[in-house]
């Protein structure tokens, strides 16, 4: 019998989340670009102050909000509370937050209702919030606009709209059927989390059909496969990063990436074979070309 993954709603109370995070706010560093970055919770006034104000403020007042979808949602809307990942050095995030923002402005929902947690892009903390509020919640790319009813998560935009921001929320918010921008991530990552280290490959392998089906690109486990990285959770993060090779045979980035994690995990001489790999099909990639030449010393 064919199996079907799927990644079980998160059950994590909306209240106790909100309890449990930490107290201090708005906390700024540096992302890995050298670059002011908000890390942790903030409040949505700091993103109208500078530097964050600069795409903030551009986004916000460009977007047209669909006024007829968005007083249709109000109702909808009233008992509803958002739980808001985020990150102030992503593209993605500075183009749809702002633009989001303005759609629940428009339908009334009050600023208690809203949580936001912004997260590093650092190798080491790749994804992940100074204090880990992003644990349990499956967090691969941002922005990721968490939809919460009654304390339970009902359905999630990741990165960004699939039709559009209001059309999107209003699927979920009436319960239709809807898929995020990224399908497959889930099946993985339930796969990931729910079985022993040495079976994620096999089950990956039994699953290959629906996943691919799923999948748009490379970049999407590529990504999922960082964020395992940045958890230390090095056999995880290879064993979907070898998935993706096996998928994308012909992208030598899948190779250089598989690659990079088993440097990342201390095994250089397989860390070799596949930047070897990455060249092989590419012959202009640099950083396959770069790591060799330094492996090979």
């Amino acid at each position: 019998m064919k199996k079907h993954y799927t990644l079980l709603l998160l059950c994590l109370s909306f209240a106790t989340f909100a309890q449990n995070s930490s107290p201090f706010i708005n906390q700024e560093s540096l992302d890995a670009r050298g670059n002011t970055m908000l890390a942790g919770p903030c409040s949505k006034v700091a993103f109208m102050r500078f530097p964050y104000n600069r795409w903030y403020d551009k986004y916000y007042q460009e977007y047209a909000v669909d006024t007829i979808s968005t007083q249709s949602l109000k109702t909808d809307l009233k008992d509803i509370e958002v739980l808001i990942f985020g990150a102030t050095w992503c593209g993605d995030t500075q183009q749809n937050l702002p633009r989001f923002l303005k759609v629940l402005e428009k339908a009334e929902v009050p600023n208690s209702k809203l949580r936001f947690i912004m997260v590093d892009n650092a190798p080491e903390r790749y994804k992940q919030s100074p204090s880990h509020e992003e644990v349990n919640w499956n967090i691969f790319r941002v922005p990721t606009f968490i939809i919460i009813e009654k304390g339970k998560e009902i359905g999630r935009i990741i990165e960004r709209p699939v039709e559009s921001l209001e059309h999107d929320l209003a699927k979920i918010l009436t319960h239709q059927p809807y898929q995020p921008a990224y399908k497959a991530q889930a099946t993985v990552a339930h796969i990931v989390y729910n079985y022993a280290t040495k079976q994620i490959a096999r089950e990956l392998q039994h699953a290959s059909v629906e996943i691919k089906s799923l999948l748009r690109n490379s970049s999407e486990l590529n990504a999922y496969g960082y964020v395992l990285l940045g958890q230390k959770r090095y056999k995880e993060a290879i064993a979907v990063l070898e998935f993706n090779t096996n998928v994308y045979l012909q992208e030598a980035n899948t190779f250089d990436s598989l690659a990079e994690a088993y440097l990342i995990a201390g095994d250089q001489k397989k860390a070799l074979y596949y930047y070897e790999k990455a060249l092989q099909i590419d012959g202009t990639l640099a950083s396959a070309r770069e790591k060799i030449a330094q492996l090979s010393r």
